[in-house]
Order: structure tokens, then C-alpha cells, then sequence
């Protein structure tokens, strides 16, 4: 499966090497940092993008991880739902962004992956993905 990252986080890197180990390309990373992004492009080889639109669009992903600050959590989902792309977060949304996505969510019926944020929680959800499992 084709992954893209948007954000840097500790448990989204963590989530995109448990994914990589899998055998799972990760096909272009985001931040609209340079350091934290070329940290990203470092760690996965791939190509890094300024913006989430430019690393959704370029890398065509199967599906993406989300990660870095709860403030740009809503915009990444968003622009996540808007392509019809799954996603799995590192961390919950705020209720705001929730509010923000409910309605494209229930215009588009994106897939929408959780993830509760404890580091062997995360990799065992990202096994279950490889093996079919459905999340809920």
C-alpha cells in the first residue's frame, strides 16, 4: 500500500516505520516546517511537500497517516475527505474539527480511521490494516 505522512509527530513517525516495516511505501511526507519535513524525507527516502494539497495530489496515496499539531489536525482530515482518501490519525480531533468534517464526511463517506494514541495500540491497529481488519 502507498502511504503519505502529513505532519511531523513522534507517534506519527512511529506509526510510518511500524507501516514501512510492513512493507508499506511511504510515497511522500508533509510539514510546512523545512527541518521537521527534510527529517521526514531523511527517515522515509521519499519526497516532502510545504503543503498537504501538493503531498496528496503528487503522491496519490492509498492511504495516509495524519499526525503533528492538534491545530492542523482538521485542515489534513479535511483535505483527506475531500480526495476520498482513508486515513488513520495519531491522535483524537478536536471537537471543532469534528464539526468542521462531519458534514463533507457524511456528503463523501470517506473511510475514517482511528487511532488512540498509545504507541503498541497504534502498531497493532496498523497490523490489523495490513490483514483486512475493519476498525471500529
Amino acid at each position: 500500500m502507498k502511504l503519505a505522512v502529513l505532519s511531523y509527530s513522534h507517534h506519527g513517525r512511529s506509526m510510518a516505520r511500524t507501516a514501512h516495516g510492513l512493507g508499506h511505501e511511504i510515497a511522500g511526507v508533509m510539514d510546512a516546517e523545512p527541518a521537521p519535513r527534510q527529517q521526514l524525507m531523511d527517515d522515509f527516502q521519499c519526497p516532502g511537500f510545504e503543503t498537504t494539497a501538493e503531498c496528496l495530489d503528487t503522491s496519490k496515496p492509498d492511504a495516509v497517516l495524519v499526525a503533528g499539531k492538534h491545530i492542523e489536525m482538521g485542515d489534513h482530515v479535511q483535505a483527506c475527505v475531500d480526495r476520498r482518501i482513508p486515513y488513520l490519525l495519531d491522535k483524537p480531533l478536536l471537537p471543532s474539527h469534528i464539526q468542521q468534517c462531519t458534514k463533507t464526511v457524511e456528503r463523501v463517506l470517506a473511510p475514517m480511521l482511528t487511532y488512540c494514541h498509545t504507541t503498541s495500540k497504534g502498531s497493532q491497529d496498523l497490523r490489523d490494516f495490513d490483514r483486512g481488519f475493519p476498525f471500529c
